[in-house]
Order: structure tokens, then sequence, then C-alpha cells
């Protein structure tokens, strides 16, 4: 019984430090200026986009974007979508 319950623990405790090593770390993902000019024209050819930013929220990135003569924020993941 005794040497059932070390078996056990012994293989969860491996299983748990398998599982740790192949995490790795994941790619940031890129979004470039080009990449958000492209994905804003889709929608409005007549909005600029001024800069590209990493924003607060992971997987999101801020866009200062200008349309006339009015400034506005967007946020854009890196697939392009508003």
């Amino acid at each position: 019984m005794i040497k059932r319950i070390a078996l056990i623990v012994s293989l969860t405790i491996l299983a748990y430090a398998l599982s740790a090593c192949t995490g790795g770390d994941t790619p940031k993902p890129v979004l470039t200026k080009q990449m958000a000019i492209e994905g804003v024209k889709r929608l409005n050819p007549e909005i600029e986009v001024v800069s590209v930013s990493p924003s607060p929220v992971d997987g999101l990135f801020e866009l200062v974007v200008k349309r006339g003569t009015t400034i506005s924020v967007a946020y854009m993941d890196p697939e392009g979508k508003l």
C-alpha cells in the first residue's frame, strides 16, 4: 500500500516537473505600423495611422489614428481586428 502511494506521488511530481519544462516562452505578438495601416485602410481609406504601440492589455496594440482634424485612439489585435 505504501509503495503504491509513493509511486503515485512520484509520478505526479514527475508529470508536474515535465509539464513545467515544456512550456517555454511564447513569442510576443507583433503588429507593425504597415500591418495596422492595411487593416485600417480596409475599413476606411480616409483614416491615417499616426502611431502603433503595445497597449496595457497583452495581445492588443494601441493605434493613434487621424481622420481630417480629428485624432482618436483605437485598439487592434495582431490579426488586424479592431
